[in-house]
């Protein structure tokens, strides 16, 4: 009787470990699963987050190369109209016209010195000019853009001018800047610089 009795306690203690055993992995692959579940769940919200930053951070496309140029220089207060910087304040009209024309040719020959020095191709070069008149100081910034001969920007440098009180114009400093380089500054550019010169009045 004693080894029955022994024999079914044998049984039913190894019944119940087991069960014990199955309860605990089952516990622990419940907790997995919630564990696995809400890490994909945090991923997919972060995705969703990224892919609406992306959406607000979506380039602004631009239909002329003047719009982009003018939307990057703006951030800095810079213009592509010459009277914000206002040399041209005489009441004649012609020597409004001749103080610009001074002025435009004195910038034109220091940017054509800066890039020679940088041992850049002139006639591969393309300029835009830009003024700033702020706070009581007078200063241009030149945008020269350096293309290869299928006519694809390759570099673009910044010129930079200080203006003196007489309106001449002195070199501050050149940078390269690639950065502006993209796919659509790439595209504009060029039809930019194939289309047909606009007819002075």
């Amino acid at each position: 009787m004693k080894k029955v009795l022994s024999i079914v306690l044998a049984a039913v203690l190894t019944f119940s470990l087991t069960a014990c055993g199955a309860n605990t992995t089952n516990k622990n692959d419940a907790k997995e699963n919630a564990t696995n579940t809400e890490a994909t769940n945090k991923k997919d919200e972060n995705k969703k987050d990224e892919e609406k930053t992306e959406e607000k951070a979506e380039e602004v496309k631009y239909e002329e190369f003047g719009q982009l140029l003018n939307a990057v220089s703006e951030k800095d207060y810079y213009y592509d109209d010459i009277g914000t910087i206002k040399i041209l304040n005489d009441v004649k009209k012609e020597v409004n016209a001749a103080k610009k024309e001074d002025y435009t040719k004195k910038t034109k020959e220091i940017i054509d010195k800066e890039m020679t020095d940088k041992k850049v191709d002139v006639s591969k070069t393309k300029i835009y000019d830009y003024y700033k008149n702020a706070n009581g100081e007078k200063s241009q910034k030149s945008y020269v853009v350096v293309y290869g001969d299928d006519k694809v920007p390759t570099t673009v440098y910044e010129v930079m001018f200080d203006i003196s009180e007489s309106d001449e114009p002195s070199l501050k400093e050149t940078k390269e800047n690639k950065e502006l380089i993209n796919d659509d500054f790439k595209t504009l550019f060029k039809a930019d610089l194939e289309k047909p010169a606009e007819k002075e009045e």
